[in-house]
């Protein structure tokens, strides 16, 4: 039978896989400005760490480029309501 994990394990599990996904997706931003993936995952950190205003910088950014961009609108609507 295998073991579940301690939930404030798990807790620390997602906090590390998050903080990777951060510095990955800076490191594709810095080659290319125009990742626009790299800066919708920068985005939705800053959201889920409770930063909407940071958050709504890094999506202002993806529509003004790219306004179809999939999910962005969904993303920015998440940010402002945050905000309150």
């Amino acid at each position: 039978m295998a073991r579940t994990p301690k939930k404030r394990g798990q807790a620390a599990d997602l906090t590390l896989l998050d903080d990777d996904l951060v510095r990955t997706a800076a490191e594709r931003l810095r080659s290319d400005p125009q990742d626009w993936d790299a800066l919708a995952a920068v985005g939705t950190a800053f959201l889920a760490r409770g930063h909407a205003d940071k958050a709504l910088d890094c999506f202002h950014r993806i529509t003004r480029a790219r306004p179809t961009y999939p999910g962005i609108w969904r993303l920015k609507a998440q940010a402002f309501e945050a905000l309150g």
